[in-house]
């Protein structure tokens, strides 16, 4: 195999990997989704900055 057909095999390998490590990514969000982890996103970034500003000011 030449080095030319070589790179297209891993350029296709690597599309592959992420697609699928995509598609998981995506399953994993509708399921927290689903379950209503993300729901309470908002409230967690926002006790986390106060946590860093917490932090910074000491």
């Amino acid at each position: 195999m030449d080095d030319v057909n070589l790179a297209v095999l891993h350029r296709v390998a690597l599309q592959l990997e992420l697609e699928d490590v995509v598609a998981r990514l995506d399953a994993g969000f509708d399921e927290d989704r689903t379950d209503g982890k993300l729901a309470r996103l908002p409230e967690i970034i926002n006790e986390a900055r106060e946590a860093l500003k917490q932090r910074g000011a000491q």
